[in-house]
């Protein structure tokens, strides 16, 4: 075999090398998702009888409504589950409340579930129902940050007005 022959071989080898380790890194940063949480919003609760960290048993959904002169309170609903609007009577209500800020939280077990939020406006003297549903994530984090923690995703529920698509 002549040396040509030898170092076109040489370079095949190495850019095959090199291909795998681009792919196998980003394998494992795709695969770990681990890596892509916020630690200062992870949260960490310890049982003091266990001596461990264990996973929060209540998470806060935050809802975010419009507080105006028209509607200095709104009544909101939450619902455990996907709502079909059709039929409300087979959802579970979860807490019933009448929020006075633009943005308020709501305790629920933590549990992977889907939510569903309902708000009643009055706008120009016509009821107005705002809907958001989300679906509540945990998940544990155990190299990420600097100790176990949980990452909590799907919390925020937006039933805000929207009045450019209200009319006039």
């Amino acid at each position: 075999m002549g040396i040509v022959k030898i170092k076109s071989i040489m370079s095949k080898v190495f850019n095959i090398f090199i291909f795998l380790i681009v792919v196998a890194s980003f394998l494992f940063v795709k695969c770990n998702s681990e890596y892509n949480v916020d630690c200062v919003q992870c949260i960490t609760k310890y049982d003091s009888i266990a001596h461990k960290k264990v996973r929060p048993d209540i998470v806060a959904l935050t809802v975010y409504v419009t507080i105006n002169s028209e509607n200095p309170t709104v009544p909101v609903i939450l619902y455990k589950g996907k709502v079909d609007v059709n039929n409300l009577n087979n959802t579970p209500i979860i807490r019933r409340k009448t929020l006075t800020t633009s943005k308020d939280t709501i305790l629920v077990t933590a549990e992977n579930n889907d939510y569903t939020v309902e708000a009643t406006y009055l706008v120009k003297g016509k009821n107005i129902f705002a809907w958001d549903g989300a679906s509540l994530n945990i998940r544990e984090i155990k190299q990420a940050c600097d100790s176990i923690c949980w990452a909590i995703n799907g919390n925020e529920l937006n039933v805000q007005l929207g009045y450019s698509t209200l009319g006039k």
